[in-house]
This record gives C-alpha cells, sequence and structure tokens, in this order.
C-alpha cells in the first residue's frame, strides 16, 4: 500500500513486493591472505557486476582518483556480487570472481592514458586547430583531422566495451545485474528524437558520424548507438553506474567545444560528463560526476546494489510489446 504504480500513465496494482537487503559478509581475519585452491565451483550471488575501466578516457592525472574509486567501490561491495573486470584499452582484466583481493590487484593496474595537457585552456573545434584571434573567429582554423580520428577511435573502444560487458552478463537468471563504469565521458553527438526515429534519414553528416539506427525510445533524444546499448540493456533488467574521477570540473579548464563562434558556453569537462548521465539514466542507475567526494558516491553506488524492492504488475495489454514509460511512486515519506 505504500507504493504507487503507473504504466503509460496508467495506474495498475502491485501484483508483487519483495525487499532485497545484502549485508556484508563477515571477513576471515586474514583477509588479505590468497587462497592457493583453485575450483571451476563460483559461489552463486544474487548480483552480479561488469566493472568497466575506461583508461582510455581518463587522463593521466586522474590515475590516482580513478584507482581510488574503483577500489572503494571494490571493497564495499566485498563478498556481496561477483564482479568482473574489462578495461577499454583492452588489456587483461578478471572473469567474474568474488575475490575482493584478486580485483584489487587488477584495479591498482588503471593507469589514464588521455593526455592531460590536450584542451586545456583553450578553445578547441572538431576537425579544426584553434584559433586564438577572436577577430576571425573559427573561420581562420587550419582544418585538422588527427583530433577528431583519435577521439572517434576513443569512443569506438568505450561503446565496443560497453557492449561487450552487456554480453558476459547471464541472461534470464533472476540476479540482479549491473555495469559500473570508471571514466570521465567523451563527446557524444546528439540527434533529436524525430530525427532519430526515421530511419530513412541520412546521418551520414559529420555532426552525426555513428552509423546504425536509432532505436531508444527516450523523448529527449541520444547518440544512436547508444540508443541500441539502452535498448538491449533495459532487456535484460541491467543498470549502468559512472563514477567521473576528475572530481570537481572547473569551466573552461579542459577548452570548449564549439563549432563557430570563439568562445562556447559547452565547455569539454560539461560535455564529457552529459554522456556519463546519458548511459546511466537511460538505464536506471545514476552518474557520480562534478564532486571530488567520489568515495561517498562509489558507497553510494553500493547501496543502490544491495538495498532495493522488486516491484511486479500485470500489464494492462499484455500483447502490447512496445516500450512504456514505469513510474513508481511512494505514499508516506
Amino acid at each position: 500500500d505504500d507504493f504507487e504504480l503507473y504504466v503509460a500513465g496508467k495506474r495498475v496494482d502491485v501484483a508483487v513486493l519483495a525487499e532485497n537487503r545484502t549485508a556484508r559478509p563477515e571477513m576471515p581475519s586474514l583477509s588479505t591472505a590468497r587462497s592457493d585452491v583453485a575450483s571451476n565451483e563460483t559461489v552463486q550471488r544474487d548480483t552480479i557486476i561488469m566493472l568497466v575501466l575506461d583508461d582510455v578516457h581518463i587522463r593521466r592525472d586522474s590515475t590516482e582518483a580513478a584507482r581510488a574509486a574503483a577500489s572503494r567501490f571494490v571493497e564495499g561491495i566485498a563478498g556481496r556480487a561477483q564482479v568482473a573486470v574489462l578495461f577499454t584499452s583492452g588489456k587483461p582484466g578478471l572473469e567474474f570472481t568474488t575475490d575482493t583481493q584478486a580485483l584489487l590487484a587488477v584495479v591498482r593496474g588503471l593507469t589514464g592514458s588521455e593526455n592531460a595537457m590536450v584542451g586545456r585552456g583553450q578553445t578547441m573545434w572538431p576537425g579544426r586547430t584553434a584559433n586564438m584571434d577572436p577577430s576571425q573567429g573559427a573561420r581562420g582554423a587550419i582544418p585538422q583531422r588527427g583530433p577528431d580520428v583519435q577521439a572517434q577511435a576513443g569512443k569506438d573502444l568505450l561503446n565496443s566495451t560497453m557492449q561487450q560487458s552487456l554480453n558476459k552478463l547471464p541472461k534470464n537468471d533472476g540476479r540482479r545485474k549491473a555495469i559500473v563504469l570508471i571514466s570521465e565521458g567523451h563527446i557524444m553527438k546528439e540527434v533529436s528524437a524525430v530525427a532519430a526515429s526515421d530511419p530513412r534519414a541520412d546521418y551520414s553528416s559529420a555532426a552525426v558520424p555513428e552509423k546504425g539506427r536509432y532505436t531508444s525510445p527516450t523523448p529527449t533524444g541520444v547518440n544512436r548507438i547508444l540508443g541500441g546499448f539502452v535498448e538491449s540493456i533495459r532487456k535484460i533488467g541491467a543498470s549502468v553506474y559512472a563514477i567521473d574521477p576528475r572530481g570537481k570540473a572547473t569551466m573552461g579548464q579542459e577548452g570548449y567545444f564549439g563549432a563557430d563562434d570563439f568562445i562556447n558556453q559547452d565547455d569539454v569537462a560539461s560535455q564529457r560528463q552529459r554522456s556519463l548521465r546519458r548511459y546511466t539514466e537511460e538505464t536506471g542507475g545514476f552518474a557520480v560526476v562534478d564532486t571530488d567526494d567520489l568515495v561517498t558516491g562509489a558507497e553510494r553506488i553500493v547501496d543502490d546494489l544491495n538495498s532495493y524492492y522488486v516491484l511486479g504488475f500485470n500489464p494492462p495489454n499484455p500483447k502490447d510489446t512496445k516500450m512504456h514509460r514505469v513510474e513508481v511512486r511512494v505514499k508516506r515519506p
């Protein structure tokens, strides 16, 4: 009776209610000791997590902060979930395990590979060099495709790794599933939901370089590759969480992103953080961005994964296979 459930704006009865609170298991006195016995019988946990370390989109000077955030998450989730690790760069990660020490050892190998000085304190345009003469704007800039190619390659690697992590999550086994992304994000091209819903539209322009059909039924419109990823992750009932190790972002510290204006209010940091919000909010998770308190953010993700309710309902029209917005309201404080 404490919950109200709405499907596509219509009130439906709550047919199933279950509460999950996973207590942290007691750790042995020698918690740092590693077992010298291996077994192919893995411990089954109610939660299974892919930890994606996006070393391609983490600046070198953010390495320690990224390691600290990932380590705090691993320590907080210790023993309560099966966790696997993937690196965007393709370096060896770790298969699903409940071994906290093994996970921490892999996290300690995280090193940001992005040049910390790229774009800092200057104006940037896609495919052009920075022009610091405000009287000419961007018109006097010299075309340069190198940075564009590198940025696109980085996005392709992240998209591929996120899809790979999704493919590794087991399907339809009743367990809670999540992807936790440690990343500083990337510049994300967007198209309107109206234009993106038309499969005949031509998206070959430089403004939208990604190929493929946008299918995510979101009202705001997002990158079409992300749209397909969101649809896939919804089908297996998973969520995405993200932590940005850059901490509190300073306006203009990493440069600005614009096309024609000398100064554009969309600075690089805010645009990249926007991509993390897209990954997370579209799937029911959240992003820890623009804060120096990464430890609290990691603990909040742990709490969200370990304490939750499951609500079930009978669909008003079982034959309707389209996506619908589901809204949950709580009557009491």
